[in-house]
């Protein structure tokens, strides 16, 4: 977790309420990449936050990281992948994005995000990735009461674009103490009159997976 600092507010997350006051430098963050090299070897290393892409050294920490022959992803809410930052991370030797997307419409993804017109620059940021030849874009839905209707459509809409997938499920809020009675009100958990649909959906997804298709989990 490269930083705490985030653009969306998202409503399964609270990450974004947090305002750091600072956070680890450029060198910092390379001398723990030593550290983890001599330790573990050449291992993989995942970007996430937070926002990764609100450091501007991003491209430069993947350069280091691969330098030292780690094999570097990252996560993102793709709100602030331009042409420029594309062409950066391309260059920087970035193995795999992984692109948060909650739902197949801009009404379902925007409503988890939190904000309007998100959707619309994910789907902008994955047309300009999709024209480099790295990284290679899996799609992680967070599966919620709102989208299950969507689970499918996005298995199969992901296979269209030549993605790989990942399906997470839900968690006690990001950002706060766990409470094990989260689930009870939390407005995005699966009611009982979802659970159908969901099973089906998952079944689905199931038999993707056992047929080694392109649902990573």
């Amino acid at each position: 977790s490269i930083t705490d600092r985030c653009c969306l507010p998202c409503r399964m997350c609270d990450i974004w309420k947090i305002k750091p006051s600072d956070e680890m430098s450029t060198g910092e963050w390379k001398g723990v990449f030593d550290q983890i090299a001599h330790w573990a070897g050449a291992v993989g290393l995942n970007f996430a936050g937070g926002e990764p892409f609100l450091r501007k050294d991003l491209p430069e920490l993947t350069r280091y990281a691969t330098s030292l022959g780690f094999s570097v992803t990252a996560n993102t809410n793709a709100t602030l992948l331009s042409e420029a930052r594309v062409a950066e991370i391309a260059s920087s030797g970035l193995d795999i994005l992984y692109v948060s997307l909650d739902g197949t419409t801009a009404d379902t993804h925007d409503h988890a995000r939190g904000e309007a017109g998100t959707f619309d620059k994910v789907m902008a940021a994955l047309e300009r990735v999709d024209k480099v030849e790295k990284p290679r874009v899996i799609v992680a839905m967070i599966i919620n009461r709102i989208n299950i209707h969507q689970i499918k459509e996005m298995a199969e809409w992901t296979l269209e674009r030549g993605y790989q997938v990942v399906y997470q499920p839900l968690f006690n809020t990001f950002g706060q103490s766990y409470d094990p009675n989260w689930y009870l009100s939390s407005e995005l958990f699966p009611r009982e009159e979802g659970l159908p649909a969901l099973e089906e959906a998952l079944d689905y997804l199931i038999k993707i997976k056992e047929a080694d298709g392109h649902v990573c989990n």
